[in-house]
């Protein structure tokens, strides 16, 4: 089957295109799988310009990977394919897995996925090649005619290794770094706090019995992405590691460091906690190429930061952390919510 990943970002003026983790491993597994896939980004809803990518793209199935703030665009997209193409639309992402009622019930939606979609989607596009049933795959909701079919959730995915290096050829990577030249990697999935403002505690709670939440991939299968990335793209200046919390596990961490700082000189960021920056860590962080940590504050105000956005980080803690970077010679970078 060909897949038409559909990825609502917004417009140029606001952001600069960039790589997306997630679609990037389920195109990997699809392709794996002997599946085909191609993206579309989109700011807007256009109609001209869908019907002529679709015409010229010729999909067997539309996944849309929506945030909340996009879900109106992805459900006017959804509604149009149907009417114009009679094509199956799929629906992933954040928003899908958290508000699945309201996903399901837009017009033109033929299935949703909820949490982690790289099998699911490939049993969905097998069942639909092979004309099997598709309504009792784990983690799908199926709407066929009045009737919704609510699948329970699978376990999570365990060992990440297991996964195929996500693809970045589905987002023209080369082209993407002539405009911002990094590479982007995640060495886990998950986080375990329950800051309010975040998602995570809401899978936490969603996910609960289905696994350890938060997982690594083991060193040597990062490592091993890595060296590909930087030998089949030249140009990149800088890695970024995305992870909510890549300095959650002291252990993990020192092999991470350890083996990065051995094979590899391109610098890198990563994001981190206040309470896990110690004066050693940040002197082991600049040793092994570390150039900037990105730390979500939030807020100066404790009772704010503390008690409504439950991010249990005392200010002591902060300071202390901001302070220990710089004395090793890294960048800060501070997450805030203003308003």
């Amino acid at each position: 089957m060909k897949v038409l990943f559909v990825y609502p970002i917004p417009p140029a003026k606001l952001q600069i295109p960039r790589f997306q983790q997630g679609i990037g491993s389920l195109s990997a597994v699809l392709r794996q799988g002997g599946h085909s896939t191609e993206l579309l980004v989109v700011d807007r809803f256009d109609p001209d310009r869908l019907d002529a990518d679709l015409a010229r793209l010729q999909p067997d199935l539309v996944a849309l990977s929506l945030t909340s703030n996009f879900f109106e665009l992805g459900a006017r997209i959804a509604r149009h394919i149907a009417a114009r193409r009679r094509l199956p639309v799929v629906l992933g992402g954040i928003h899908p897995t958290l508000c699945p009622e309201d996903s399901i019930a837009a017009e033109g939606v033929f299935a949703l996925c909820r949490g982690e979609g790289e099998f699911p989607l490939l049993e969905l596009c097998e069942a639909l090649q092979t004309d099997r049933d598709p309504t009792g795959i784990a983690n799908l909701w199926i709407k066929t005619g009045d009737r919704i079919y609510r699948n329970a959730l699978r376990p999570l995915i365990d060992p990440l290794d297991q996964l195929p290096y996500p693809d970045r050829d589905l987002f023209d990577f080369s082209g993407l770094l002539k405009q911002y030249a990094e590479a982007e990697f995640m060495g886990s999935r998950g986080c375990p706090f329950q800051c309010t403002y975040c998602a995570n505690h809401a899978l936490v709670e969603l996910y609960r019995g289905k696994g350890p939440y938060v997982r690594y991939r083991s060193i040597p299968h990062l490592m091993g992405e890595i060296e590909s990335v930087l030998k089949r793209y030249p140009g990149i200046g800088f890695l970024g590691f995305h992870d909510d919390t890549f300095t959650l596990t002291p252990r993990w961490t020192r092999d991470f460091l350890d083996a990065y700082s051995a094979r590899f000189k391109t610098p890198f960021w990563c994001n981190a906690t206040a309470d896990s920056i110690t004066p050693e860590l940040a002197a082991r962080l600049k040793q092994a190429g570390c150039f900037e940590v990105r730390i979500g504050v939030e807020s100066g105000n404790d009772a704010i930061r503390t008690e409504i956005l439950r991010k249990k980080v005392p200010r002591a803690a902060i300071v202390a952390a901001f302070q220990s970077l710089r004395e090793a010679g890294i960048f800060t970078y501070a997450f805030n919510m203003v308003g």
